[in-house]
């Protein structure tokens, strides 16, 4: 299970570094990381990131999430981040699709919305999972503030 923990954040931090204008604040190594980090980005606001996030099926909150000294600490008040976690359920796959969408969001790209509106936000219901975590019941990522 550590193995697999391990090939999620490397797979998860690789990709995350090259989203360009995206800043990550957590571990950026993967022996022994949990498989979250926060982030923001120069062309978005958290709310933003959460919102295009939902809207390509993966679960997205924006804030300070229970670390608002952290976030000050940050310089990150009052926005705060978006939270990407990933857990042993999750595949290599997932950890791409999420990511990708997170850099869709952040560059303007196909499923980026920033500004966007989602139904999912809105009404404060859980957003769809993806298709590959659909069949096997399970989120495709979870992206907290």
């Amino acid at each position: 299970m550590a193995a697999w923990g391990r090939r999620l954040t490397a797979t998860a931090l690789e990709r995350l570094a090259a989203i360009p204008g995206l800043t990550v604040y957590g571990p950026h190594d993967p022996h022994g990381a949990p498989r979250s980090w926060r982030s923001t980005s120069r062309t978005a606001t958290p709310v933003e990131l959460a919102l295009g996030l939902n809207d390509a099926g993966v679960e997205a909150r924006a804030g300070c999430y229970r670390a608002t000294l952290a976030h000050r600490a940050l310089g990150l008040e009052p926005l705060g981040s978006c939270r990407l976690s990933f857990y042993l359920y999750h595949t290599v796959e997932d950890v791409e699709d999420a990511v990708d969408a997170l850099a869709d969001v952040v560059t303007g790209g196909p499923t980026g919305t920033r500004g966007g509106s989602s139904e999912c936000a809105r009404s404060d219901s859980p957003a769809p999972a993806s298709p590959v975590a659909r069949a096997r019941g399970a989120p495709a990522a979870a992206v907290h503030s």
